[in-house]
């Protein structure tokens, strides 16, 4: 049998073989990372979001609830990425 795409067969073997972005630290072991993205999860779910009570802007779609959604993840990532960081953590693919 032949494959009907056989030019799809490299940028998906590609995108399977690159590695996820990790946090990285001198010194931190896996349990030690792992326990510290956990806590500032924990923290960033915890902070109250002043967005859910704003009424929409011109710059949302009008579907509040998609955009709420949105932007409270880009936010949270944000607000993770600048835990992990001040914890001394760096982004880093291997």
């Amino acid at each position: 049998m032949r494959t009907p795409y056989p030019w799809l067969l490299f940028p998906l073997l590609a995108a399977c073989a690159a590695s996820a972005p990790t946090w990285q630290k001198a010194g931190a072991s896996e349990s030690a990372t792992n326990e510290d993205l956990q806590q500032c999860r924990v923290q960033t779910a915890r902070a109250p979001d002043p967005a859910v009570l704003a009424l929409p802007t011109p710059q949302h779609s009008g579907s509040p609830m998609v955009d709420r959604g949105q932007e409270r993840f880009s936010k949270e990532d944000q607000e993770i990425r600048a835990c992990m960081q001040a914890r001394g953590y760096s982004l880093s693919t291997r």
